[in-house]
């Protein structure tokens, strides 16, 4: 049985009469599409200081690679996250979307932002998997984890094609929100598909989640044991490199805890599906800046000029 146009807002008379006047989703979505810039701006600006130092040996490829890919990863998602659920929110797109009819555009959206999804989760749990080999086997962790990069991320694009494959022969349409939206807010959803929800994102979502806590406890115990174990270790994990991966881990556990809990509270309570992508939101784009923030601070990304020993350390970018 197809799944139907549930809320749907096209070809009805008050949605395409509708008149945009300022309100309170304009405000606090407005108040995080920050992020989309924040974030190009400073993975394009640790591209550019890597491409051009002269000292790229020093800079260990394998890492910085990881660290890409999870930087525009979370940027591809961002981005996505708000052409199909944030700015449709503001109501400034309603009587444009009424206007029209479902179409197989707004899927493409919607199946894109869905991979979107996969793709920032695994890219984040590709990073952390990497700074683990990185940290257990420093002296033979480049074929390793190179190829791990490598694997993973081609199996994490099939993924997430197939995941989303079952709403390949669907439409696209816009849905009012629940409350606390008014009237006029609406998301991209789809119908016309032989099933209604991903059978995997659930699973996907909350096991990831917590390999990715688990990942970094497993770091954070290594490196307290190279710590007490040798000097250099000790030297290293107790400077920068130490707090870094504190902080770090910190913020990728929380926004992925959180996401792991409220993608379990929308699907089996669809009623709270409006106050999710509100905190959500708020959440992944603050913790998401937050990861940047702290490795663009790195010495390596720094325009000041470094000694090479400086940067040697292999858990300074972990």
């Amino acid at each position: 049985m197809k799944t139907e146009l549930f809320q749907s807002v096209h070809n009805k008379a008050e949605y395409i009469n509708f008149e945009y006047t300022l309100n309170w989703q304009t405000l606090y979505f407005g108040l995080f599409l920050s992020a989309i810039p924040y974030q190009a701006f400073t993975l394009a600006r640790m591209c550019y200081i890597y491409c051009k130092s002269k000292s790229k040996a020093t800079l260990h490829l394998v890492p910085f690679t990881s660290l890409m890919m999870m930087g525009y990863s979370n940027l591809f998602f961002c981005i996505l996250d708000n052409i199909v659920f944030r700015l449709p929110s503001t109501a400034i797109f309603t009587s444009l979307c009424a206007s029209s009819d479902p179409n197989k555009f707004l899927i493409i959206l919607y199946i894109l932002q869905l991979n979107s999804t996969y793709l920032s989760l695994g890219s984040s749990f590709l990073f952390c998997v990497t700074r683990c080999i990185i940290h257990f086997i420093p002296l033979s962790y480049k074929k390793i984890a190179a190829w791990t990069l490598l694997f993973g991320f081609v199996i994490i694009i099939c993924f997430g094609i197939y995941a989303s494959s079952f709403m390949f022969g669907g439409i696209g349409y816009c849905r009012q929100w629940d409350h606390p939206f008014s009237f006029g807010a609406v998301y991209i959803s789809y119908a016309e598909t032989d099933q209604r929800h991903d059978p995997f994102f659930v699973p996907v979502t909350i096991t990831l989640s917590l390999f990715i806590v688990l990942v970094n406890i497993g770091v954070i115990c290594q490196n307290k044991k190279m710590a007490k174990t040798t000097n250099a270790g000790r030297r290293v994990y107790t400077d920068s490199a130490g707090k870094s991966l504190y902080y770090t881990t910190l913020a990728m556990i929380i926004p992925y805890l959180f996401h792991g809990c409220l993608t379990v509270v929308s699907v089996y309570y669809p009623a709270t599906s409006a106050y999710v992508i509100l905190i959500r939101s708020a959440v992944t784009d603050v913790f998401q800046c937050s990861i940047l923030a702290l490795y663009n601070k790195h010495t390596m990304f720094q325009t000041k000029k470094t000694s090479p020993v400086a940067i040697i350390p292999l858990s300074n970018l972990s």
